[in-house]
């Protein structure tokens, strides 16, 4: 019913997914895909930009923020790619698969303004 008058939607991912995959619940990517494709196929063929958000994996962590596996994990950088990649990975299939979804990856975008 309000599909009707949506133009676009800016779905912002990535950062509370990376969160359910980092705490390893059994099955927990496939909850992730889908809690996803639910909101995908509710809007179904209103144009969806899906936007990865980008994780500080250079903070300390007391200044970390989100899941406790996430603020005192040891191997921040291995850690990170669940986030930046595992993640990012998942949403790209769902959005291959729905022809009215797009993907803007800002993990890509904020590390190249870093080389």
């Amino acid at each position: 019913a309000c599909k009707k008058n949506i133009d676009l939607v800016f779905l912002e991912v990535a950062i509370n997914d990376g969160d359910v995959l980092l705490e390893a619940r059994h099955g927990a990517a496939t909850e992730v895909r889908q809690a996803l494709e639910g909101i995908v196929r509710e809007l179904a063929l209103v144009p969806i930009i899906m936007i990865e958000m980008f994780l500080r994996d250079d903070l300390a962590s007391n200044q970390r923020s989100g899941t406790q596996a996430w603020v005192h994990t040891e191997d921040v950088k291995a850690t990170a790619q669940i986030y930046s990649h595992d993640v990012v990975s998942l949403h790209a299939d769902i959005a291959a698969h729905y022809p009215w979804c797009s993907q803007i990856d800002l993990n890509k975008i904020f590390l190249s303004l870093n080389s």
